[in-house]
């Protein structure tokens, strides 16, 4: 041993040496070699097979969680069947976010009253609920076990928190496919945490963008080495070039640029689907109420659904299109910016073919206009041009019996309240304090 040590003395005082030296080095940088590390075994970008496993991975914990929660034999053995299994997780996310909403309501409750009732125990909160509602006030046997919506919820996060991390891993990959986005609003109401759905949903469209300028970038490259040809630039010289059509965006304002890949998308290729991208956008439209988000970024989500729902002759597209329009309007005026919201009330008024629609749906339209052109009346009285205000409002008389009832309709009464108090203010505004008394009394 002795003999081979004196042998290699100098390779081992020269390792020594060398770990003595670099691995401070190393391990003061540990975390950027294994970024490093990580991304290059999975690179960064759209890469589905990832993206899967991901989602596979974080699956599994959903299914474990579920799995722990089971207190009932009669839905262990319900469990058993994939189609009945997949109801039951629902069930189970639901249950938590149940949970989630009780805790919160809890908190500003009296001590005493915080705890769930004997009728919520044995219902909402039952270990097996469908068992509970055929033997609440009907029958003499004794009723499922119960578990507290604290120590449920407690019980059965770290595993969901374990998957969320999985699908947000997933969603690093996904690119132009909504799956990791759909999987983590899937959770995010389950565990308290609904703001990380506005994460993973403008995470998948900005994306969707991304993808789609790489694929009209690459286009472009082509298309040069096309027409760099020999014979191309020979035709240029007699002047029978012929040029394919050119869809490059470089040297465009991004307004342009943006228009040309949402143009892209909206021609419904195979990635990124077209209805995925609406949907996204509904979500964080609607679903999230734009929840977190500066009035900046909602009013460019507001511009992307409408350039998609513009130009279209499908009555529910150009509908739709009203409604959001109305609701860039309302968005708008709440930023302040007038003249804008004006134009889109102006715009979310005008239906072509109202004598096509059901009754019912014209109440609705009819209703809606009101809203807009009162909507209108607000947006002079801003910009104080009382005059244009007024001439709005008398344009609702006619049309106050779409919104009071007399059509047989809903009685809208917090509108027809607006509608008096715009009425008053603006008569006020123009001297005609008289009549805008008479109105109060």
């Amino acid at each position: 041993m002795r003999k081979i040590l004196k042998k290699n003395l100098i390779y081992i005082l020269v390792i020594s040496l060398f770990w003595l030296i670099f691995f401070p080095i190393l391990f003061l940088n540990r975390n950027e070699l294994y970024n490093w590390y990580s991304t290059f075994i999975s690179p960064k970008g759209y890469n589905p097979k990832v993206m899967k496993k991901f989602i596979s991975e974080g699956d599994k914990l959903v299914d474990a969680s579920f799995e722990d929660s089971i207190q009932s034999k009669r839905i262990e053995e319900l469990s058993e069947n994939p189609k009945k299994r997949e109801e039951l997780i629902k069930t189970f996310l639901a249950k938590m976010e149940d949970s989630c909403r009780f805790a919160k309501e809890s908190a500003s409750k009296d001590e005493l009253l915080s705890d769930p009732n004997w009728l919520e125990r044995n219902s909402e909160w039952s270990d097996d609920p469908d068992e509970s509602k055929n033997a609440v006030g009907l029958s003499r046997k004794a009723l499922p076990a119960f578990t507290y919506p604290e120590n449920y919820w407690k019980k059965n996060i770290p595993k969901l928190l374990d998957s969320l991390d999985y699908y947000k891993r997933a969603l690093y990959y996904s690119g132009p496919e909504i799956n990791a986005a759909d999987k983590i609003h899937f959770i995010a109401k389950a565990i308290c945490k609904e703001n990380e759905s506005i994460l993973a949903y403008s995470s998948y469209l900005n994306h969707s963008i991304s993808y789609v300028s790489d694929i009209i970038d690459k286009e472009d490259i082509l298309f040069q080495q096309k027409n760099n040809t020999f014979w191309n630039k020979l035709k240029t010289i007699f002047g029978k070039e012929n040029f394919l059509e050119r869809k490059d965006t470089y040297g465009l304002t991004p307004l342009m640029r943006k228009t040309i890949i949402l143009s892209y998308i909206k021609e419904n290729h195979a990635l990124p689907v077209l209805l995925d991208y609406l949907r996204g956008l509904n979500i964080l439209l609607l679903d999230t109420n734009l929840r977190n988000m500066s009035p900046v970024e909602a009013d460019e989500l507001f511009e992307i659904m409408l350039f998609f729902l513009a130009k279209t002759d499908d009555p529910i597209q150009i509908k739709n299109e009203k409604f959001f329009r109305f609701k860039r309007g309302i968005h708008l005026f709440k930023m302040g910016d007038y003249f804008k919201a004006r134009d889109q009330f102006l715009a979310s008024k005008e239906f072509p073919n109202l004598e096509e629609e059901s009754p019912v749906s014209i109440r609705l339209i009819l209703a809606h206009i009101f809203q807009s052109e009162l909507m209108i009346a607000k947006c002079h009285f801003q910009i104080k041009d009382y005059k244009a205000a007024m001439s709005s409002i008398s344009n609702l008389e006619s049309t106050l019996h779409n919104v009071d009832g007399r059509d047989g309709g809903r009685i809208d009464r917090e509108l027809l309240k607006d509608y008096k108090r715009t009425r008053i203010e603006v008569l006020k505004k123009l001297g005609r304090t008289r009549e805008a008394e008479e109105m109060e009394e």
